[in-house]
């Protein structure tokens, strides 16, 4: 809808649309300083010119209410006129605009806000978690990763009091919490000269102990050895030294051979008369295990 009004100075008439309303501009035929009028403004200018237009126009004053649906046809013949505006009209400064419902405007100064609080908690939510991470572990977990490697010596003195490699000897590590669906076979465990080693990757006695998560090493002609065991765990370590024997008449404590008959046939055949110790370790962590059988006594 249109708004239809006259420069007061010149008479000069203009059309201009209704959101203008209040807006200061510059009459282009005269210069005079002018002010869009509201619609009922225009409306009630426009009533009190007709007479004069009508006079002018050599007619009679046309009847204002045969003018109500369009009372500003009269200035039809000047709506071609632009006019220059100085100011934004009033309701345009204070319209608020629309906001588009699939879109949200949130200032930028809110969003580096949100992604610092952001970092801030995931900050704070780390530290918590290696605190309390490192609150509830227990030090066998903190252990390395890999299964445990188990490294020593094993050595006993001659008859001279000299400190000699007891190569042959065997190591074994027995999972205290596995058992074996059957008794493990004594044969090929016992310790020997490594000059009639057998092969122990394929001796059945070894391979049902690595079954249940055990480990089997021979002493080298150094007197070193080495395993690396399945897993972390609490193990039982049975040492049998090939060159001392036990003194005459002593036998195995019968707790030591229930122990290792829960795993073996016949546990007095594996230790016989050597010399051996039977030791529950808690191995989480690579190990070294040193051993001297001292002399022999017969």
């Amino acid at each position: 809808m249109t708004i239809r009004f006259a420069c007061d100075n010149c008479g000069q008439r203009f059309r201009v649309a209704k959101e203008q309303a209040g807006r200061k501009a510059k009459c282009p035929k005269c210069g005079a300083s002018l002010v869009a009028p509201t619609l009922t403004e225009a409306a009630k200018q426009t009533a009190q010119d007709l007479p004069a237009l009508a006079e002018s126009a050599g007619s009679e004053p046309p009847d204002v209410a045969s003018h109500e649906s369009d009372p500003f046809a009269v200035f039809s013949v000047y709506d071609d006129t632009e006019l220059v505006y100085e100011s934004e009209p009033e309701e345009a400064a204070v319209r608020p605009k629309r906001l588009d419902a699939a879109k949200l405007a949130i200032p930028r100064y809110v969003i580096f806000a949100q992604g610092v609080l952001l970092g801030a908690v995931a900050l704070i939510a780390f530290i918590l978690g290696v605190l309390v991470g490192g609150a509830t572990d227990s030090p066998r977990d903190a252990a390395a990763v890999k299964p445990p490697r188990v490294t020593g010596r094993v050595t006993y003195a001659t008859s001279q009091g000299e400190t000699q490699p007891d190569d042959g000897s065997v190591v074994i590590a027995i999972p205290q919490t596995a058992r074996p669906d059957e008794k493990i076979p004594v044969h090929g465990l016992v310790p020997v000269s490594l000059v009639d080693r057998p092969d122990d990757s394929t001796n059945p006695s070894v391979l049902a102990l690595r079954t249940i998560g055990g480990q089997f090493a021979r002493v080298e002609a150094d007197g070193a050895f080495t395993m690396r065991l399945a897993k972390r765990a609490e193990y039982l370590i049975l040492i049998i030294s090939l060159h001392t024997r036990c003194p005459a008449g002593r036998t195995p404590k019968p707790d030591q051979v229930a122990s290792l008959g829960l795993y073996f046939e016949d546990p007095l055949d594996l230790v016989a008369e050597f010399k051996f110790e039977l030791e529950e370790m808690s191995l989480y962590g690579d190990k070294e295990i040193d051993r001297d059988f001292g002399q022999s006594r017969k």
